[in-house]
């Protein structure tokens, strides 16, 4: 039997492995979107991932009684409108200030799990927090607010409010899976299911079909169904289990310093004095966080 501190560790650990793969995801996505429509982009991701899932897991999934749940077709839905609006906005805007505006979803998990989940805030907490966001501004932006600034106001406001849905997503899983009659298999493959129908409508309406495949975009679509949608999923769903919605989206601060340690040697980006201390912070916020009580 494992004991509650451990269970902790292992939730942390958890976490912190699925923050590492969508991580690595900026750098897939930043290669992908040059040669794939946004949409169809999550599209054919979420849709991949769910068939992958159910024919490895079939007889473990019972989809018609998640499928009848009212708050996973909450949760796939604000995973839906998430998704459709990062992937909308982040050719239009650069990495950085996409990393920083998806990020601010740690703020939204705060409060929706305060509202909602009556999570306690403690001082370390708050402090935790602070810190993560002064974190992940200095990793985003290098110091340099003015690069916020220049951004198109429209495509970083979907950035923004996808962070949101973000936060909605992480707080009704929480919810969702405190009832011991769930498991993450066909949660997961349920969420992915909803998800991938709902975008069928847009990217079909909207969306531009690739005129031709390569190589290179079927090795991308292939590395973010598998490495940055069904592995860290059902990490971080099962992580999910054993700390707080808010210890999760902090842990997930990470994210911005595993993209920039995959963006150096793939795409050439530079890993600077203010992203390194920005590095810093979010180490020390994650300490703050972990060991509050």
């Amino acid at each position: 039997m494992i004991v509650p501190s451990k269970r902790k560790y292992l939730a942390e650990l958890l976490t912190l492995a699925a923050s590492l793969l969508w991580g690595s995801s900026f750098v897939a996505i930043k290669i992908g979107l040059q040669h794939l429509d946004p949409l169809w982009f999550v599209q054919l991701r979420m849709f991949f991932a769910f068939a992958i899932l159910y024919l490895m897991f079939k007889r473990a999934i019972r989809l018609r009684f998640y499928l009848s749940n009212k708050w996973i077709w909450l949760m796939a839905l604000c995973h839906f409108l998430a998704y459709s609006l990062q992937f909308t906005g982040m050719p239009f805007i650069s990495a950085s200030a996409a990393a920083f505006y998806v990020n601010l979803a740690v703020v939204f998990t705060a409060v929706f799990s305060f509202v909602f989940l009556r999570e306690y805030f403690g001082g370390a907490k708050i402090a935790g927090l602070m810190l993560a966001l002064a974190g992940v501004f200095l990793l985003s932006t290098n110091g340099e607010l003015g690069r916020l600034q220049d951004e198109s106001l429209l495509m970083g406001s979907l950035v923004i409010v996808s962070g949101m849905f973000w936060a909605l997503y992480t707080v009704v899983n929480k919810k969702i899976l405190s009832d011991p009659k769930i498991e993450v298999l066909p949660l997961t493959a349920a969420v992915l299911l909803i998800s991938s129908t709902l975008l069928l409508i847009p990217a079909s309406i909207w969306g531009t079909w690739p005129a031709q495949w390569s190589w290179l975009s079927g090795g991308v679509l292939f590395y973010t169904v598998v490495f940055c949608t069904l592995l860290p999923f059902l990490l971080f769903a099962e992580g999910l289990r054993g700390i707080s919605p808010t210890v999760s989206a902090t842990i997930l601060l990470t994210e911005p310093i595993f993209a920039a340690l995959f963006a150096y040697p793939i795409l050439g980006e530079l890993f600077r004095s203010w992203e390194a201390l920005g590095a810093i912070l979010i180490f020390l916020a994650l300490a703050l966080i972990s060991y509050s009580r």
